[in-house]
């Protein structure tokens, strides 16, 4: 009875102590390169302790998320922590994930490579790739830039690019930082603007600095690096009120 009244006891400790702590807002890649969870709401963020180095590329649905370091790519569950390791080219790599928050496409940059999250991984025959998304069907898609322009393209089963579709007017020298996140939102940042389409619908919100880095850290939610400065979390990119908030610099 009292090894039973013991559990009782701990277990209500346990769950009293879960109902303290701050909800997880996501994950963010800190200046340093260190994956870190990031706890709070929009406009009271507090940023966690560092818990993997050397992240070169880092994508969190809020269901899960994708890490990339030297040789690997870590599977995060919905806490943040890193459940699976995949071999992986180095290098850099962008990420998409399906409707369901589920991964779904990785592309590597060193080696111009699309892959099917564990499945087949093919050569990717477009330039100035800026990042990737999925279709919502199952097929792959692609932001990239050719001849200055932004331009959106399916691909099929062997990474053939479907049409090109125009994006923007606006003009780049290199692929900008840009996300397709789940939800049909088209997001780079041109000059000192992040650019949010939807549909018909654009917004253009102005950027303290240049952005050098654009990742994502939820399921609504993107992260800005910039040059100097402070990071900045997007938060409702897909809904009417977009915010924009200043994270608090991380403990070494």
């Amino acid at each position: 009875m009292i090894r039973t009244l013991l559990m009782i006891l701990w277990g209500a400790a346990a769950f009293a102590q879960s109902a303290l702590m701050p909800p997880l807002a996501g994950l963010i890649r800190d200046a340093e390169n260190r994956l870190r969870p990031v706890f709070g709401v929009a406009g009271s963020y507090t940023a966690g302790d560092a818990r993997m180095e050397g992240v070169s590329s880092l994508a969190f649905h809020g269901r899960g998320g994708l890490a990339k370091t030297a040789d690997s790519v870590w599977v995060l569950d919905e806490h943040g922590r890193a459940v699976e390791r995949l071999d992986a080219p180095a290098g850099e790599a962008l990420f998409a994930f399906g409707p369901d928050g589920a991964p779904a496409f990785i592309y590597y940059r060193e080696t111009s490579e699309i892959e099917t999250f564990r499945g087949s991984r093919r050569t990717l025959e477009l330039p100035g790739v800026a990042a990737i998304g999925s279709d919502g069907s199952g097929k792959a898609q692609v932001l990239f830039v050719q001849d200055g322009r932004l331009w959106l393209a399916s691909l099929s089963e062997d990474a053939t690019p479907g049409p090109f579709v125009p994006v923007s007017p606006d003009e780049f020298a290199s692929p900008p930082p840009a996300l397709l996140p789940a939800g049909g939102v088209v997001s780079f940042v041109s000059g000192r603007e992040l650019v949010l389409m939807h549909g018909t619908s654009v917004r253009r919100l102005e950027l303290p600095g240049v952005c050098v880095r654009l990742e994502q850290m939820s399921e609504d939610g993107l992260i800005l690096r910039l040059e100097t400065g402070p990071a900045l979390a997007v938060r409702g990119v897909a809904g009417e009120a977009v915010r924009i908030y200043r994270l608090p610099e991380a403990k070494p």
